[in-house]
């Protein structure tokens, strides 16, 4: 039995978590997207997205994010009068299926996420953009807006996602199996 049980200056693993004794890499992995949230970003966009058409979009220009070998106007105009079809994930990789290729796709990384103007993406954190928010985020890696007038983004703060565009969804499976 363990007298010190609940004792701060004992690190023994009876204690109750905290973030003593965490160097910051062990924080900056708690933080990770983990997949029930990459799951709530794909169902969003399967019941707010799928049939509608994209009617503008825009690409940062940061190519450490955004990995587009075309050019980023390029990339911007693939995906301009496509429709989303439908929206698929393999693990924390998620890609939109459009009625003609390329797909987009997005590696969340450590801060990926998908906001959709107006609709809350997650239940257990703040994921909705109201009117006082700033829209598109200055972290916007991709931003679209569809025919019915939603929007929605995909944003990275600390710039570990990657934004790419595939031809071949076996291609991306391939891939996302990689990373």
């Amino acid at each position: 039995a363990h007298s010190h049980r609940g004792s701060p200056c004992c690190p023994c693993p009876c204690l109750p978590d905290t973030d003593a004794g965490q160097d910051s890499g062990e924080r900056e992995r708690a933080e990770m997207p983990e997949l029930p949230e990459v799951e709530a970003a794909r169902r969003a966009l399967e019941a707010h997205c799928v049939g509608r058409r994209i009617t503008r979009c825009a690409v940062a220009d940061d190519p450490k994010v955004v990995v587009a070998a075309a050019g980023r106007v390029t990339f911007e105009r693939a995906m301009v009068g496509r429709t989303i079809v439908a929206a698929r994930r393999r693990g924390k990789n998620l890609w939109l299926r459009l009625d003609a290729p390329p797909f987009p796709s997005f590696q969340f990384g450590m801060a990926g996420a998908i906001y959709i103007k107006g609709v809350a993406v997650t239940k257990y954190k703040r994921s909705a953009v109201n009117s006082e928010d700033e829209w598109p985020s200055k972290y916007s890696k991709f931003f679209v807006e569809l025919d019915d007038g939603l929007e929605f983004s995909f944003t990275d703060k600390r710039r570990f996602a990657r934004v790419r565009l595939f031809d071949d969804v076996s291609a991306f499976i391939a891939f996302s199996s990689l990373v």
